[in-house]
């Protein structure tokens, strides 16, 4: 894992802690997208109704989004080190859970009882990141990070898909289980507690004070509303993107699931690079680049669906671009809050963040049914104008204040 980002090479220590925290990342993402795929299967198989399958993904996602804002305050009180442990050991047992459940109603409570202690590993990670390394190679080690997110996506998808396809759809979950367990072995060992963070042991009406204080600060409320518009924005696209693909291009299933982890690629390639970028450039020009780039590429959608390939290879760029906006983001967001008070900053952004992919969710099935395709298109590039004014009239330059 070279690090080219400057002449000050990270020590060893950290270089291992991040190589850990890559595979907690990259568990993390695998086991949720894993459901999309199998979705089709679990109906068969338990007799669940298509719209019933839909909480499997929409029951995570709140449970996720709504436990992360008690996780972050607990970060801040036990240290970012042991919910890590206690975040990855409790996703391993409620992976493997999974394995027993034969009931949809069973098979649901394992979902969104994995989400409920995933957001420990979440906003730990994110936490960790912004606490244990230094401000001018935050940005490159953030975006190695964010590698195993999209990593999840390329190789744990198609992973998933072939386990199922031989063993049935629990095995999956009981496999990515057995990732979180050496997940969880390789934090204990390897990834020390921040020494610039002390925990500290702090009253309710202190945490509640600090979310009134964070939800009144312009930078920080900025910061949040610019994640909640991302988030939005995407789930605009992507969730009904193979379903167009489906019944506009007659795409397959697999070539679908296909095309998803050929783009990933490309946040592979791009998250560490524009992780580097922006330590040289600053965070905002490389969330307002990447995020204009998303707002007009998303337009040729239609127009890609008429060649050989063209909505992969579209798909690619846009994925290249919103994983370099990814990247400066989640580091600006890092270096805007004070330490000890990081990983509640990041909790409540995360569970905002959740309720925005949800709503944007709901948005695009009206957009979708109403209007067609186009429509969600033409919303995401709305969207991003919107976070670009936002970049650049409300928001902060953390790079050079902190490198």
């Amino acid at each position: 894992m070279p690090d080219r980002s400057g002449t000050e090479k990270l020590p060893r220590h950290l270089l291992i802690a991040l190589g850990v925290l890559w595979l907690l990342m990259f568990t993390i993402r695998s086991q949720f997208i894993a459901i999309l795929p199998l979705l089709p299967a679990i109906g068969q198989e338990t007799g669940a109704s298509t719209a019933s399958l839909g909480w499997l993904v929409s029951g995570y996602a709140l449970a996720i989004g709504v436990t992360t804002l008690f996780w972050g305050p607990v970060s801040d009180r036990i240290g970012r080190r042991k919910i890590l442990i206690i975040g990855s050991a409790s996703v391993a047992v409620a992976l493997v859970l999974h394995g027993f459940m034969h009931s949809y109603a069973g098979f649901l409570i394992a979902r969104v009882v994995t989400g409920m202690v995933a957001g420990m590993c979440t906003s730990g990670i994110l936490a960790y990141m912004g606490d244990a390394f230094p401000a001018n190679r935050r940005g490159w080690a953030m975006g190695v990070v964010i590698s195993g997110f999209a990593f999840g996506q390329v190789a744990g998808l198609p992973l998933a898909t072939w386990m199922a396809g031989i063993h049935g759809y629990r095995t999956p979950f009981v496999a990515f289980g057995g990732l979180m367990v050496l997940c969880a072995v390789g934090i204990w060992f390897f990834v020390p507690q921040p020494e610039n963070v002390v925990p500290r042991r702090r009253p309710l009406y202190e945490l509640m004070a600090d979310y009134r204080h964070i939800l009144a600060s312009r930078e920080l409320g900025t910061a949040m509303v610019v994640g909640i518009l991302i988030l939005s924005g995407m789930s605009v696209y992507i969730t009904y993107l193979p379903i167009w693909m489906n019944e506009v291009l007659h795409m397959t299933p697999q070539q679908t699931a296909w095309t998803f982890s050929f783009a990933a690629v490309a946040i592979l390639v791009a998250a560490p690079r524009a992780g580097r970028l922006s330590d040289r450039i600053g965070r905002r020009w490389v969330i307002a680049g990447g995020t204009a780039a998303v707002g007009v590429l998303v337009l040729l959608t239609p127009l890609a669906g008429l060649f050989p390939y063209g909505i992969t290879v579209l798909y690619f760029v846009m994925m290249g671009f919103g994983s370099s906006r990814a990247s400066g983001f989640r580091t600006l967001q890092t270096e805007l809050v004070p330490d000890a008070f990081r990983g509640q900053y990041l909790s409540l952004g995360n569970a905002f963040e959740q309720l925005g992919f949800g709503l944007g969710s709901a948005l695009a099935g009206l957009l979708y049914g109403s209007f067609g395709f186009f429509a969600n298109c033409v919303s995401v590039s709305i969207f991003s104008a919107i976070v670009v004014v936002f970049v650049f009239l409300r928001l902060p330059e953390t790079r050079s204040a902190s490198a």
